[in-house]
């Protein structure tokens, strides 16, 4: 299944790149190649790049601007479910008297 940015995906797919990713310098060089896949981390990184800031300073940078993404998505997502209107779905069981009818949710 294709993604927004194509196949590529940050969490490691192979078990190589599982092994690549448990130390500090390989997950830097996930979010590098993320750089050029995702429009936060290139604008982030780009913005790092100008300003002179440190490679601390450009992760930490990188994740407050997640963490802003994620709960911003936490957010929608509590909305939609809060405000969604759950459809019944009325079944007659008899025609002809009997049970009558049951809701379903």
């Amino acid at each position: 299944m294709s993604g927004l940015w194509g196949d590529w995906k940050l969490a490691p797919q192979t078990a190589e790149e599982r092994k690549e990713v448990e130390t500090v310098q390989g997950m830097r060089k996930r979010i590098n190649e993320m750089s050029r896949h995702d429009p936060l981390v290139r604008s982030v990184m780009d913005a790092s790049y100008y300003q002179g800031l440190s490679g601390e300073d450009t992760m930490t940078t990188l994740a407050y601007h997640a963490l802003l993404r994620y709960e911003r998505i936490r957010d929608l997502q509590l909305d939609v479910a809060l405000t969604t209107v759950q459809k019944h779905i009325i079944i007659g069981t008899s025609t002809t008297g009997g049970e009558g009818f049951k809701v379903s949710p």
